[in-house]
């Protein structure tokens, strides 16, 4: 699962450490979640992250989930973009995807 976002605003230190409050909750409380990589591009206050769950379920109630519910609802957020993709193993093993989660 891919999520891009674009903040307002640089992420003050507030957002920031919400932003890592929210990585142990997602961390500890995803059911399913195998790992997830965040990403941020400071130039264009772009960020987001790629998901890999271990499957469409479990990345469906993430996305219905509360957690998910409060990165929606934060101001500073705009522009938000969610795909679900299924994960071409094939090929991402020959890339050296860490899918053995």
């Amino acid at each position: 699962m891919q999520v891009l976002f674009r903040y307002r605003a640089a992420a003050t230190p507030e957002v920031q450490q919400a932003a890592t409050d929210r990585a142990h909750k997602i961390a500890s409380e995803v059911p399913g979640l195998v790992w997830k990589i965040w990403t941020y591009d400071p130039a264009s206050l772009e960020a987001g992250g790629v998901y890999l769950f271990t499957d469409e379920a479990s990345a469906q109630a993430y996305l219905e989930g509360p957690i998910f519910a409060g990165l929606k609802a934060i101001p500073a957020i705009e522009h938000m973009q969610v795909k679900l993709l299924a994960v071409d193993c094939d090929r991402s093993q020959i890339t050296r995807a860490p899918l053995s989660g």
